[in-house]
């Protein structure tokens, strides 16, 4: 069993991380393999559609990493903060890079058919997002990540503050447990 966990954070033990680490820690048996977005020389999606007539992409970064570890993986945990109301730019320049193994036809025959979405909020309460989420989870299903789902823990700014949300660590391990019986 291996999980692949993306932490889209700039802060390498901040909440967004830290939640992470609770969802995936104690499954048995399990493989976690996480990749620090920021950490990462990931460039934008040139569109150069090169993608389109050969199989991947054409550029030669770390997102490479991220492709071979998608393929393999028997669950997706994208881990991201909300900024200005969306997800990090890390996040989004790995989101971009999917499109290399986007099928017109709409069939993701290289991705497994779990992911998680987890948002971390700063400030606001749980509700405040739920629409920009929303629309965040159907984008990754759009992408072949038929059981995505989102955990979001609204108000946590101070480093630390997610581990307080016991309720919210919680459902996410149970999330976690549960795609990974399916």
């Amino acid at each position: 069993m291996k999980i692949l966990a993306i932490i889209g954070s700039p802060r390498e033990e901040g909440n967004t991380a830290q939640l992470v680490k609770e969802m995936v820690r104690d499954i048995k048996g399990a493989e976690v393999k996480t990749f620090h977005l920021n950490k990462m020389d990931i460039r934008g999606c040139q569109a150069c559609m090169y993608c389109r007539s050969n199989p991947g992409c054409i550029q030669p970064d770390e997102m490479q990493q991220i492709y071979k570890e998608l393929t393999e993986a028997d669950l997706v945990v994208v881990g991201f903060p909300i900024y200005m109301w969306q997800m990090t730019g890390q996040t989004k320049l790995f989101v971009d890079r999917l499109f290399a193994y986007y099928n017109y036809d709409g069939n993701m025959p290289t991705y497994k058919d779990k992911g998680v979405i987890l948002a971390i909020c700063q400030g606001a309460e749980n509700g405040i997002f739920k629409s920009y989420i929303d629309e965040t989870v159907k984008m990754f299903r759009f992408l072949g990540f038929k059981s995505c789902e989102a955990i979001v823990a609204g108000g946590v700014g101070a480093p630390g503050d997610v581990l307080k949300k016991t309720d919210t660590i919680e459902t996410a391990r149970l999330l976690v447990r549960n795609h990974l019986n399916q």
